[in-house]
């Protein structure tokens, strides 16, 4: 058993990180016509009553959304990011579900009574501050997902806020899927289903509270000490990961959001005219504080005050 989790562990690993190589692949193909946004030659002014940067807004000249991104709904647009995150979720579900430890009677019973005293106490002082990090980390990741897909979700199929709710309760299980089957969308004209989310979504207090939590988990980390050995109560953890499905799982999946995070962040880097590969690189190299600091630092989107939604 610990072979067999050990190796599809490595499988889930290998499947995240290609999809973190492919995220910086713009997806242009000659297949479906699409083209470099320097090469793009139609130009037209962006329409007022879009979603749009103001440094957009201004230019006299911009591609116009067909020209950025093709036709978005095309299987060319999706590219292997779809087979790639699509592998990586069936994966993760069926190691989770199959392979993972902890599936005997009292292992169960134990994870049962783990989850029952984190939710009572997210800081509970008797589990590992380095699983308490990782299971606190599980709901700032969804506002992350949250805050990047949603700026991009009129029109998509499937609708993003279903995926995005369910992700708070069950991470990458609901956001995979999504993910998988979403469009890319990076032009400015790519906007919320509605205006109270959209304010929402470029609020920065929301992203400053994630920011200072991220930080206080590696505080905790690196400060707490206690349960069990070592920084963060290592051993203790390891213990828990080696022989319990909630605490095995949970990393798995922080690992995973933490890696596919890559993709939208750069179509919202993209989107706001921020893309850069090394911007890129370096917000999701630090998990969690870097995407939740790219969320405060990012350029804000307008929203026209007279678009009826």
């Amino acid at each position: 058993m610990k072979a067999s989790y050990r190796f599809s562990t490595i499988v889930l690993v290998v499947a995240a990180t290609l999809s973190f190589v492919a995220s910086f692949q713009l997806p242009f193909s000659s297949r479906s016509g699409i083209r470099p946004l320097a090469l793009s030659r139609r130009t037209a002014p962006i329409p007022t009553h879009h979603y749009s940067s103001p440094v957009l807004r201004a230019s006299s000249r911009e591609s116009t959304p067909g020209d950025e991104i093709g036709e978005s709904n095309t299987p060319e647009s999706r590219g292997p990011r779809t087979l790639i995150t699509a592998l990586a979720w069936a994966g993760f579900v069926a190691y989770a579900f199959l392979l993972a430890p902890g599936k005997d009677p009292a292992s169960t019973a134990l994870d049962a009574q783990l989850l029952k005293d984190i939710i009572g106490n997210p800081f509970s002082p008797t589990l590992p501050p380095i699983f308490l990090a990782i299971f606190n980390a599980l709901g700032l990741m969804p506002l992350v997902y949250s805050s990047l897909l949603l700026p991009g979700s009129r029109n998509q199929s499937p609708p993003a806020w279903p995926f995005c709710v369910g992700s708070f309760a069950f991470g990458f299980f609901a956001m995979g899927p999504y993910l998988a089957l979403r469009s890319f969308q990076p032009s400015p004209g790519a906007t919320p289903s509605n205006r109270m989310v959209a304010r929402f979504v470029e609020n920065k207090l929301p992203a400053a509270l994630a920011f200072i939590s991220s930080l206080y988990l590696v505080y905790l980390v690196v400060g707490g000490g206690g349960g069990g050995g070592g920084v963060g109560g290592l051993e203790a953890y390891l213990t828990l990961f080696r022989t319990q499905t909630l605490p095995h799982v949970s990393s798995l999946d922080l690992l995973i959001l933490s890696v596919f995070v890559a993709d939208p962040m750069r179509e919202d880097m993209l989107r706001r005219g921020w893309y850069s590969g090394g911007k890129l690189a370096a917000f999701v190299s630090v998990p969690v504080v870097g995407p939740c600091l790219y969320l405060l630092l990012r350029p804000a989107l307008s929203v026209d005050e007279e678009e009826e939604v």
